[in-house]
Formats: structure tokens, C-alpha cells, sequence
């Protein structure tokens, strides 16, 4: 970034300064979290060992004379105020480790190149669009010292776009561990919805236009296939009344008017893993480029994947009767009839090893044990990553 740009930035900094929570300064800690993003989430990977949060959203602020000092100081450097701020933050927390759930963060990403004095270990949260986000040429490029992906999927699609990442662990979803953990062993849930279209509303503006298009085009598909062969049909939404009433009265709305009456709309209840246990208990759920039907396939659920906006980004991870890209209507209904009927060996020989190529789930160590080993191994003085199967000999 050139000076000028920079400076450009000034006054923004400024009024996130003004309006931002100050803090004096962060206490030492084994553990630092780059982000309050689903830091609720990842507590309990960290054994009860106290940690900081180091917030770059302009919630809070630190306003500790030497932290100011030491961004600025790494500004000449660096040339990003956020990752200079980060770097100064972390000098006085001393992690041993810093942990992130936005792992397609470029601070992270750059931070994570510069502070060598801790680990750094990113958990993949969702799908990458690599050749959308992170063009190639484009800086900063991906850098991550310890990557949990989400399986070995990701391993190859980050290694075919020239990616650095030194230590990969395809060890699946940690929302999709803490939910199966949470069923206690009950593997297969009775099916009480033929359909389940898995809710991407978002409002119509010209940035999502193909996208938005796409999606109702889906929706339209699943009802004209509902009217046809009286099949029934949920939507798990993303909101909820008691959280976000305007938010769940307009998404009530457009699945109402697209769907009719024959479609069950479930709100989405906090901290209940509503979505994932409805795809477990529907036949066939249905959605476009959303982790949801990837990591319910990781489950062993049938699902259909549509990509109708002609970007191959777009589609699943890997091709097969789950996915489709032809928006024609009876490409729809052969394939969903196909999944609806199949029988469970058909379907199973179908799939191959495929779900646990995109799912890295291992029964034996659950992503979330794993993760909270990892930790517990920087915690504990190590300095050097643990391998994969080192970890799982504990």
C-alpha cells in the first residue's frame, strides 16, 4: 500500500477509534483469539485456560501507550494498521498460541507470517471461493502455519491455487463436531420431511444479483417439484423471532410467497444447531453454495447441490449425482427422483469415499477433541506443531 492510500485511511481509523469500547490493555495469556467471532465457540477448545481477544471490529480498542507506540512502529514495516495493531497487542499478551475462526482473514494471514514467537492455528469455518477471494498476484496471498480444514479436499484445492501453509490438519467442521457430540450417538434420525431447502435469502442488491436469482430459481424448482409429486418440503431459516424479529419476519416471508402453504418454516433457535438437525432428518436437502449441505454430507445425508450461476466456484467440492449445474427444470426432478429412490447401497456406492474427502470427521477423535489437544500441546510449551498422528495417539 502506498503512503498516500494510507493516509487516506487516516480519518476512517480515527472515527473507528472514537466510537470504539477502550480498554487500558490486555492481560499476559497462554492463548490469544484473533477476532470475537464465535469466540463462544471456541472456549471450550482451551481447557479452561484463560485467554484474550484480540478485536479488530472496531468493538474495543486498546489504548495502552505502548500498544499505540508499537503500531506504529510496525506500520513502517508493514503498511496495515490492523495487522500492526495486532502484532502490538499480541507483544503484550504472549500467547503461546493465537487461534482464529475467520480463517480467510488477511490480517491473520499476515500476522501470522511476522509474529514468530507463537503459533498461530487457523479453524477453517466455511467453503472457500480461493480463485474469487484471493486472486493469484493479488497480496497478500494465504499464509497459515497450522491450518484445521475442513478435509482433504481443501488440501488440494489450497495447494493447486500456490497457497503456503505449513501444517495442514483435515479434520473436519468444528460446528459439525460440537453438533454430533451433542446427539448423543443417535446416528440416524428418523426422516419426517422429504425435502429440506436450506435457507440463503439475502436481500436483492446488484453485488448479489445472479446469486439471489439462482437461489430463487432453486426455490422455484422445489415447489414445482412438491406440487407434482406431493412431496413435503421444510426451510430451516436463519432467523429467529426472539433474536431478530424484522430479520425473521422478512425471510417468513419469502420462503412464504415462493414455497405456499405446504412448506413448514423453522426458526433458527440459538445455540441449538437447528439447521443441521433438520437436514439429518429430511431425505433429500437441497441448497446451493452453502457448507451446510457439505458438512450433512460429510453425515452420510443426500443432498442436491445446485450451481445456477454459471461460475464453477460455485459448485460442490466434487461431482456426483448430489450436484447439479444445468438449471433446467427435469434435470432437477431426474436427479432429485434419483435420491429419493436410490436405494441405501446405490447411494452409498455412489458416494464412494467422497463425504469423508470434503468431512474430514473421524469418530475416534471428533474434531473438537482434536482441536482441543492441539491447543492443550502450545499450552504446554511446545513450539513446534504436533503431527496429526501423534495427537491422535494421546
Amino acid at each position: 500500500m502506498t503512503l498516500s492510500r494510507y493516509a487516506r485511511r487516516i480519518p476512517g481509523a480515527i472515527r473507528t477509534f472514537l466510537r470504539a469500547r477502550k480498554a487500558w490493555a490486555p492481560r499476559p495469556a497462554k492463548i490469544a483469539v484473533l477476532y470475537d467471532s464465535n469466540v463462544s465457540g471456541l472456549a471450550p477448545l482451551f481447557g479452561g485456560q484463560r485467554y484474550e481477544v484480540v478485536h479488530l471490529d472496531g468493538e474495543a480498542i486498546y489504548v495502552d501507550p505502548r500498544i499505540l507506540l508499537s503500531t506504529l512502529r510496525h506500520v513502517i514495516k508493514v503498511r496495515s494498521l490492523a495487522v500492526s495493531y495486532a502484532m502490538a497487542v499480541l507483544e503484550r499478551i504472549k500467547p503461546a498460541i493465537v487461534v482464529t475462526f475467520i480463517d480467510n482473514s488477511s490480517v491473520f494471514h499476515m500476522a501470522a507470517q511476522r509474529f514468530r514467537s507463537a503459533r498461530f492455528l487457523a479453524i477453517q469455518n466455511g467453503g472457500r471461493l480461493l480463485k474469487r477471494d484471493h486472486p493469484v498476484g493479488r497480496s497478500p496471498q494465504i499464509y497459515h502455519r497450522e491450518f484445521a480444514c475442513l478435509g482433504r479436499f481443501d488440501i488440494d484445492q489450497f495447494t493447486r491455487h500456490g497457497a503456503q501453509v505449513e501444517h495442514y490438519y483435515p479434520i473436519g467442521s468444528l460446528k459439525d463436531s460440537y453438533y454430533r457430540a451433542g446427539r448423543n450417538g443417535a446416528r440416524h434420525a428418523a426422516k419426517e420431511f422429504d425435502l429440506c431447502l436450506v435457507a440463503q435469502f439475502k436481500p436483492k442488491t446488484s453485488a448479489r444479483l445472479t446469486f439471489t436469482d439462482s437461489f430463487e430459481l432453486v426455490a422455484e424448482h422445489v415447489k414445482r417439484f412438491c406440487d407434482a409429486h406431493h412431496a413435503t418440503v421444510c426451510v430451516p431459516l436463519r432467523k429467529h423471532p426472539d433474536v431478530d424479529a424484522a430479520g425473521y419476519e422478512v425471510e417468513r416471508e419469502f420462503f412464504a410467497a415462493r414455497l405456499g402453504p405446504r412448506a413448514q418454516l423453522i426458526p433458527n433457535v440459538p445455540g441449538a444447531y437447528t439447521t443441521y438437525g433438520v437436514v439429518d432428518r429430511t431425505r433429500v436437502s437441497i441448497g446451493m453454495h452453502t457448507t451446510v449441505l457439505r458438512e450433512g454430507f460429510g453425515r452420510g445425508n443426500r443432498i442436491l447441490s445446485c450451481n445456477y450461476t454459471g461460475n464453477p466456484e460455485y459448485s460442490f467440492p466434487v461431482p456426483g449425482p448430489w450436484a447439479v449445474d444445468d438449471p433446467a427444470y427435469e434435470v432437477f426432478e431426474q436427479r432429485l427422483l434419483w435420491l429419493l429412490n436410490a436405494s441405501e447401497d446405490e447411494y452409498a456406492n455412489a458416494c464412494g469415499d467422497q463425504p469423508s474427502y470434503v468431512i474430514g470427521y473421524d469418530d475416534k477423535m471428533p474434531t473438537h477433541l482434536f482441536l482441543q489437544r492441539l491447543i492443550a500441546d502450545a499450552v504446554g510449551g511446545s513450539a513446534e506443531p504436533t503431527s496429526v498422528k501423534e495427537i491422535q495417539r494421546v
